[in-house]
């Protein structure tokens, strides 16, 4: 899983390097994080309150506002 500043998160196939996939994102997603099982991708975006909450088994996604925040650079999964 690879973030990228144009907003979208790629997902990418480690033996071949081929990309498989992207979500997008909130504004300057930064850090990432995924759950145990691989299910859930947890992305912080950094130029805005919001974290994105990727689901790799049903490929949706969610930006959701985290009040107060700003500046997002971590997060972590459980």
């Amino acid at each position: 899983y690879v973030t990228c500043s144009l907003g979208a998160i790629a997902f990418y196939d480690a033996r071949t390097g081929r990309r498989f996939g992207t979500a997008p994102t909130g504004r300057n997603p930064r850090s990432i994080a995924i759950n145990r099982d691989g299910r859930w991708i947890g992305v912080a975006n950094f130029s805005s309150p919001e974290v994105t909450l990727i689901d790799t088994r049903d490929r949706t996604h969610r930006t959701v506002v985290v009040p107060g925040a700003s500046g997002i650079v971590g997060l972590a999964l459980d």
